[in-house]
């Protein structure tokens, strides 16, 4: 056993518990008895109950004056923290408590999450602000290098924004700052100074109204050194226009993926036929890839690397999209038919080559 052990009596490798001949068990610190030793669960929140850890100290088993009847001891944080993706708060966690107990304490964590970050960032040299806004939601990132060149990355916080105007972004990050510098209801002052102080670079995308946002921060933060724009969006937009400078490209790229009627953009709008097409893929024999599950086909026409699904899909599943076109020729009664049809005729040896 270990100290983490909820049964093992702490500082001690020996179990607190102790099985008895009748199916039932019993604490052999403050003798209480527990009538289905087969319940562990139940058994192990034991360790956790006021008269459990007022024996302990009785005991001199562990340090008299720390109250343990206010907290749950730190391992069962650490078994709350590390739960398992997937398991949802509202299920509880086995052997600490249900799901308002362990919410609370997932609470305490994050809490205490914050006040590392916050503390570190008041004592940093260097604080680097990123800036992402999308669909109205904000997302602030830092980095942080302290005297001895040692980073440090996280999240400094979410915000709703009215809109995605310079001065909505910019309003939403000094919030975000707030509520970062906030415990107990109110706002630290001095810390939030602290950390403004020591911002020397803030970062986000070319677009025009971030970029004014990053101007009026900048004006608040007279510490910024660097307003830095990220490239990389406007590159993928640069990129968005190849498709149509070549002819035969644009022609099998309009029908094959992007443009009205083609197969890529019928299996996105319509359910039915992503589950089809779904079926289709996991039933071909001589694709190179095998999935279970493809139905995503979606692509962003102003992203050029957003293509790359579709295309690689189309190519890898080819076998499917023509089975797919198939079916639709075949159902003249369905909206998609002359679709199918017009694919068909459309599609040859030329035609794959180019895609």
């Amino acid at each position: 056993m270990t100290d983490h052990d909820p049964f093992c009596i702490p500082g001690t490798e020996a179990s607190w518990l102790k099985l008895l001949p009748d199916g039932t068990a019993t604490c052999s610190l403050c003798q209480t008895v527990f009538e289905n030793a087969h319940r562990t669960d139940n058994i192990a929140r034991h360790a956790s109950s006021k008269g459990h850890r007022r024996r302990l100290e009785e005991l001199g088993l562990v340090e008299s004056g720390e109250d343990y009847r206010d907290a749950p001891p730190p391992c069962d944080f650490d078994k709350v923290a590390r739960r398992k993706p997937g398991e949802a708060l509202r299920h509880g966690c086995p052997g600490i408590g249900g799901a308002k107990k362990v919410l609370k304490m997932m609470r305490c964590v994050c809490e205490a999450m914050l006040q590392i970050d916050s503390s570190l960032l008041q004592e940093a040299a260097s604080i680097l602000i990123q800036l992402d806004a999308r669909q109205l939601r904000l997302c602030i990132r830092f980095q942080a290098a302290d005297d001895d060149v040692m980073v440090r990355r996280g999240l400094l916080g979410f915000e709703q924004i009215e809109s995605l105007g310079h001065q909505d972004v910019a309003n939403g990050v000094q919030s975000a700052l707030r509520r970062f510098c906030t415990f107990n209801g109110e706002v630290d002052v001095e810390k939030l100074q602290r950390i403004t102080q020591r911002i020397e670079a803030i970062n986000a995308d070319g677009a025009s109204d971030v970029q004014l946002s990053l101007s009026a921060l900048r004006k608040l933060w007279p510490s910024v050194k660097v307003v830095l724009r990220d490239s990389t969006h406007s590159a993928r937009r640069i990129l968005s226009r190849p498709w149509s400078a070549i002819d035969a490209i644009h022609e099998c790229f309009q029908t094959a993926i992007s443009g009205e009627g083609a197969m890529a953009r019928l299996v996105q709008a319509s359910p039915t036929l992503a589950r089809l097409f779904e079926r289709l893929c996991h039933d071909v024999t001589e694709s190179p890839a095998s999935a279970r599950r493809i139905k995503n086909l979606a692509m962003r026409k102003h992203r050029f690397d957003s293509a790359a699904k579709p295309l690689g899909r189309f190519i890898l599943f080819l076998e499917a999209h023509l089975l797919l076109a198939l079916s639709l020729s075949s159902n003249r009664g369905h909206d998609s038919c002359q679709h199918g049809v017009r694919f068909l005729d459309w599609i040859d040896e030329d035609k794959l080559l180019i895609l």
